[in-house]
């Protein structure tokens, strides 16, 4: 299934919180439907109708069933549905749009935006404008493709060693079965934080729990290795990190901005030093992101006359 979260964003950019849902989905044709309704509540009780629909989602989502559903197909169904404009976006886009707009990122022209978390995005300021993913969104999904571990870790229907089957979410669910934690996609990054913190602590963990510091350092290498890989392709100004991994503390942290550090000339650390910015609330970022490119397709529907935007 697929967990839909649903925000209603003002024009100020402000989101209504009484109108904020999650909600879990069984089926691809369930999106639509529950666009459908969710449109239909909204508008019943807003004296302002809603203009324009957001759809973020990954490029490739996990489950397969959903695979087929997206981009460009979903969103003019949507848009037929609901009778209004849909814009779509990756993940990562969506992210480096609010970077760009309301975010650290105003500050760069090039800088990239890496999201680690059910799979690996790419999102791609590059001279102040925003990089679209080529056919199927495969410029999108290419961090997930790239090697980190020559015939290393696997998982179904990845390449054996690559960041997708390095890093994801299902990687690290592999992981932790592996160490002999029970296995929960719903629970993976509190388990891995829940544990990390046992390890952490005064006491030290307890003889029947697993350490998961190897396995934070590791996933850490893994991080960092991508990302040096990525500066050597777009020479960024900057990345940002959004991730939940970022919340695992020190022991992740600070191996990954070591582990860049080893990976690059010593000429080169001045930059690399300075190169990652971990983010996080990638929800709300998210949101931001989609608000503004949502508004700006809104925008490009309206009657112009002479040159001159009609807004009623």
């Amino acid at each position: 299934g697929v967990m839909l979260h649903v925000r209603l964003v003002r024009f100020d950019l402000s989101v209504d919180p009484a109108q904020s849902r999650l909600i879990e989905l069984d089926e691809p044709e369930r999106v639509i439907s529950a666009c459908q309704e969710l449109i239909s509540q909204v508008q019943s009780h807003e004296a302002h109708p809603v203009v324009a629909i957001g759809l973020v989602m990954p490029w490739h989502p996990v489950d397969h069933r959903f695979a087929g559903a997206f981009p460009e197909q979903l969103a003019k169904t949507i848009s037929s549905s609901c009778g209004l404009p849909v814009r779509c976006l990756a993940d990562a886009q969506a992210l480096a749009l609010s970077e760009a707009f309301c975010g650290m990122g105003r500050k760069f022209r090039d800088f990239l935006v890496v999201y680690i978390h059910e799979a690996i995005s790419l999102g791609a300021i590059l001279g102040a404008e925003l990089h679209e993913p080529g056919i199927a969104g495969k410029s999108a999904a290419a961090p997930g493709l790239s090697i980190l571990e020559p015939g290393g870790p696997r998982l179904p229907g990845m390449v054996p060693g690559s960041a997708s089957a390095c890093l994801s979410r299902a990687a690290i669910d592999r992981d932790l079965s592996q160490l002999g934690l029970a296995e929960d996609h719903h629970q993976t990054y509190l388990i891995l934080q829940r544990e990390l913190r046992r390890a952490v602590a005064p006491s030290g963990t307890a003889p029947d729990t697993p350490d998961l510091r190897p396995l934070v350092t590791t996933l850490a290498r893994r991080c960092g290795l991508l990302l040096v890989n990525l500066a050597a392709a777009y020479a960024p100004d900057r990345i940002f990190l959004y991730s939940p991994l970022n919340e695992l503390g020190p022991v992740f942290t600070d191996s990954l901005q070591a582990n860049i550090l080893d990976l690059v000339p010593r000429e080169s650390r001045d930059y690399f030093q300075k190169l990652v910015v971990l983010s996080g609330d990638w929800i709300s970022a998210m949101t931001s992101g989609a608000a503004k490119a949502t508004f700006d397709t809104w925008l490009s529907t309206l009657p112009r006359t002479g040159g001159t935007l009609e807004v009623s």
